[in-house]
């Protein structure tokens, strides 16, 4: 007859790939990100400068600039969450590994 044991085995080996997978997916879409905000950043900047002969109303981003709140933005969001879903891959591959390991 199977034991408990031998059969929580396999679904933790499972689990574990599933976590490890997890990691890397979130860690690649967190790479992504961050190289799409740097191009973003750069076309921003380059905006700002030919703006500067538009009249002050139609300085779009150069209003944003000054008006947006550091918190509330979509950067700081999919940062966020992106490292949530990071740290909550590492908790459970862990959890899975302690399990394979007793």
């Amino acid at each position: 007859m199977l034991s408990t044991r031998s059969l929580a085995r396999p679904f933790f080996c499972c689990l574990e790939l599933f976590f490890a997978f997890y990691l890397v997916l979130s860690f690649v879409f967190w790479l992504a990100d961050t190289r799409s905000k740097h191009l973003l950043k750069l076309s921003v900047d380059a905006l700002l400068e030919m703006e500067a002969s538009y009249q002050e109303k139609f300085q779009l981003f150069r209003i944003d600039k000054t008006s947006r709140s550091a918190v509330s933005r979509y950067t700081v969001a999919i940062g966020t969450l992106l490292g949530v879903q990071f740290v909550f891959g590492l908790v459970l591959a862990g959890y899975a590994a302690c399990q394979l390991a007793r």
